[in-house]
């Protein structure tokens, strides 16, 4: 959870700051320079999804542990997988 609130602040302060002067970010028109947004978004989507999937594979060796029937801790995990969407 730790990991999950840093990521986010980090990724807010970057976006706040992602042009020079600030004010560029919503006004176009002035003189500065802007990071590249498309890289920057594809970035936070991919680390978005790899911290989503640690987070959702957690529970997992809990799960497998259990003493159940081969075919209910498939089950089981694909509910949890399902909870993911």
């Amino acid at each position: 959870m730790i990991f999950s609130v840093v990521w986010l602040f980090v990724f807010l302060i970057v976006d706040i700051f992602q042009c020079t002067p600030i004010k560029k970010a919503w006004r176009p028109t002035i003189e500065g320079y802007c990071v590249n947004t498309y890289s920057w978004w594809l970035g936070y989507a991919i680390s978005s999804v790899i911290i989503d999937a640690i987070i959702l594979s957690l529970p997992l060796p809990m799960l497998w542990g259990l003493q159940l029937k081969p075919m209910r801790k498939a089950l089981i995990t694909i509910l949890f997988i399902c909870g993911y969407w």
